[in-house]
C-alpha cells in the first residue's frame, strides 16, 4: 500500500562558533500554513516522499498537515519484528561510517559512541548515539531537520529521508543506496546504519529502539 507523503528539502545553516542553530530554511513542493512569520516551514513532510516506509505495514492513512501539528501528515507504520538485537564493540569500518557526523553536527553534539549491531547473532551494521547540547531537542522542527542533516552526512545527499510514526516515535528512514535510520531519544540522536541487505530498515530501527544501546 502506498502512503501519501510530501517531499521537501532542507537547507540548514549552523553557527559553529556559537554552538547554536543560526537558521533553517526549506524549499520544495509543499509546506504548511499557519507558521509564524520568519519561521521555517514544517518539517513533518520535509523528508518524506511518496512510497512505503520499508516493509512496515501502514495502520492509518496520512492526515492533511495542519498549522497546529506540523507532524500530523506523517504516515503511521507497524514494523515487522526482528530477532534478538545485541551489540558488540565497533570495528574500524563501523566507526569510519560515522566519521562525517562530527563535521556535519555544527558543534552541537557533546559526545558520541559507536557499536556494532547484531540480529540473532548476525552482524547487520552499526549504531551511533550522540548527545546534544541541553535544550536543543525541545523543538520538533529542530529534531527533524537535525536528524536529516546527520543522516545525510552518513548516507550521502541521495538519502532523501522520509519520516514515519512507528510505535508512537518519529523515525526517519533513508531512501537512497545506503540504508540509514535516525531519530531523537530525549537529548540524544540515534543513527542506525544497516550494512546487510536485511532486515527491513524500519524493523531494524524498531529493534534498536526496543533494545537501546547502554553505556
Amino acid at each position: 500500500m502506498h502512503m501519501r507523503v510530501v517531499r521537501l528539502a532542507f537547507v540548514c545553516a549552523l553557527v559553529t562558533g556559537g554552538g547554536a542553530l543560526a537558521g533553517c530554511s526549506s524549499s520544495g513542493s509543499a509546506g504548511t500554513s499557519g507558521s509564524p512569520a520568519g519561521a521555517p516551514s514544517s518539517s513533518a513532510g520535509a523528508a518524506a516522499q511518496r512510497g512505503t516506509a520499508g516493509s512496515g505495514r501502514p495502520t492509518s492513512a496520512p492526515r492533511p498537515s495542519s498549522g497546529g501539528d506540523p507532524r500530523a501528515a506523517m504516515p503511521v507504520i507497524t514494523p515487522k519484528s526482528v530477532g534478538t538485537v545485541a551489540y558488540a564493540p565497533a570495528s574500524a569500518q563501523d566507526k569510519a561510517r560515522f566519521t562525517p557526523v562530527r563535521k556535519a553536527s555544527g558543534g552541537l553534539i557533546t559526545k558520541g559512541s559507536v557499536t556494532s549491531v547484531t540480529v540473532s547473532g548476525r552482524d547487520v551494521g552499526a549504531v551511533a548515539v550522540y548527545g546534544t547540547k541541553q535544550g536543543l531537542a525541545k523543538s520538533p522542527m529542530f529534531q527533524d531537520q537535525y536528524v536529516v542533516q546527520l543522516m545525510n552526512a552518513v548516507a550521502g545527499a541521495d538519502a532523501s529521508p522520509r519520516f514515519v510514526r512507528s510505535q508512537g516515535k518519529v523515525v526517519a528512514l533513508s531512501t537512497g543506496a545506503k540504508a540509514v535510520a535516525g531519530w531523537f531519544d530525549s537529548d540524544r540522536v540515534v543513527l542506525v546504519f544497516r550494512a546487510a541487505k536485511s532486515p527491513d530498515l524500519a524493523a531494524l530501527a524498531h529493534g534498536v529502539r526496543s533494545t537501546p544501546v547502554t553505556g
